[in-house]
C-alpha cells in the first residue's frame, strides 16, 4: 500500500504504511528499500531529523551498492535542511 500511496504522491499514507510494514519483520533487502522511500518522505516533507533516523537504521542492513550510494544522496539532501 505504501509504495501505490507514492505513486498516487500521497506522502502522508505512504508514510503510515510504510512505517508499518517497516516493523511488520520485512526481509532486510525489502526492509532497506521501505527505510529509503521513508527518509525520501522525510526529505521531501523537509523533516531532517526524522529522515537521519531512517537512514541510520539503514545502514545497520547489508544493502546493495546501488541502494547505499541512494541513502547517501537522501543524507546529503538531508543534511543542508536548516
Amino acid at each position: 500500500m505504501g509504495s501505490i500511496a507514492i505513486n498516487r504522491l500521497d506522502y502522508e499514507n505512504a508514510e503510515l504504511n510504510l512505517g508499518q510494514a517497516a516493523i511488520g519483520g520485512l526481509r532486510a533487502n525489502d526492509l532497506g528499500v521501505v527505510l529509503m522511500h521513508l527518509a525520501n518522505i522525510s526529505l521531501r516533507n523537509q523533516d531532517k531529523e526524522r529522515g537521519m533516523v531512517w537512514i541510520n537504521q539503514a545502514e545497520k542492513l547489508p544493502l546493495t551498492a546501488k541502494y547505499k550510494s541512494i541513502l547517501s544522496n537522501i543524507e546529503k539532501e538531508l543534511r543542508n535542511i536548516k
